[in-house]
């Protein structure tokens, strides 16, 4: 089931493969419990009413899987999803992105057709794969770019297996998406106030509770540039002196003075003692100083302590670019 599903781009549960003799295969036995020989030819069947409907998805003619989607809920969302699935798998960006604006998730997995709920304990693993996962796995580029964009939570998304997106573009040999994987989770994600990692950021809305609001769960699902508050403009001093005269004028000596009362200001000093001045130190003698005592310590001067941590950090990325694409 898996191979041909990585073959045709079905998921596992829009079909069924059955023996020579018309005999349906199980999702929970093997080839040898049905006495299956080397060469043997299996029909694969699909769901019925599914021939213009997943013809349709395999052209990626977004009217035509449009018009032919059931009228009963539970089967239409199952019927967006593998509709999302094999858009993902053959490279279709104009059904992807038809389907991702009806509010089909990249990571969310195809299941089980709704009729087939009763047997989900014997179902196929496979079933557990998402639409995301099926675009690494072909190498569709394009198709991953358009996830990413659309939820950053593509990075952190996981096959049956337990694979991340990285570990899986790297078992299946495509370099570009590789790099694109690799670039977007070494970037940075800046937020109102502050500047997390990648790494942290999916960590964050995956690790937050679903009942809990949380607006980094938000900021992940969707991609809006964030509205911020409007600058107003600043007042000069003649302005805010006349704004103030007017304010005590419509307000009264009382209103004006009321809050004199609620604080009360310490007394003025009379003390005339002199006090001793302490001067501020230079600066540059201490940065001078502070260079000294590094190249009595080190034996290197700044200059070729700044080269040698250069050094450092290129071989550094070298190691990671070499461990990424040919130990994994």
């Amino acid at each position: 089931m898996t191979l041909v599903s990585q073959q045709c781009g079905l998921p596992v549960s829009s079909f069924r493969l059955s023996s020579p003799t018309g005999l349906q295969l199980y999702d929970c036995n093997r080839l040898h419990d049905y006495a299956i020989d080397l060469g043997a030819t299996l029909r694969l069947d699909t769901w019925d009413g599914w021939a213009e409907f997943l013809r349709g998805c395999f052209l990626g003619h977004r009217l035509t899987v449009q018009r032919h989607l059931s009228r009963e809920r539970p089967v239409m969302r199952f019927q967006l999803r593998v509709a999302l699935y094999i858009a993902a798998s053959l490279g279709h960006l104009d059904l992807a992105g038809w389907l991702l604006e009806r509010g089909v998730r990249v990571i969310e997995p195809v299941g089980v057709h709704p009729y087939r709920k009763w047997c989900h304990q014997t179902a196929h693993p496979d079933v557990a794969k998402c639409p995301a996962v099926a675009s690494i796995e072909r190498g569709q580029l394009t198709i991953l770019k358009l996830f990413i964009a659309s939820s950053v939570l593509t990075l952190a998304c996981r096959d049956p297996q337990g694979r991340d997106p990285l570990r899986i573009a790297l078992q299946y040999g495509h370099r570009e998406c590789v790099s694109h994987l690799a670039t977007k989770l070494c970037s940075v994600v800046v937020l109102p106030g502050m500047a997390l990692p990648m790494g942290t950021y999916l960590q964050t809305p995956i690790n937050c509770p679903s009942h809990v609001s949380c607006p980094l769960r938000a900021l992940a699902s969707q991609d809006k540039p964030l509205q911020l508050p409007k600058l107003h403009p600043v007042a000069t001093s003649d302005e805010r002196e006349k704004k103030r005269g007017c304010e005590e004028d419509e307000s009264g000596d009382q209103n004006s003075n009321q809050w004199r009362s609620r604080v009360p200001l310490p007394p003025i000093s009379r003390d005339t003692n002199l006090r001793p001045v302490f001067a501020s130190p230079n600066s540059a003698q201490i940065l001078t100083t502070s260079l000294e005592a590094f190249s009595l310590h080190c034996d290197r001067t700044p200059r070729e302590n700044a080269i040698y941590c250069l050094a450092l950090a290129r071989l550094r990325n070298l190691f990671y670019y070499y461990y990424y694409y040919f130990l994994q």
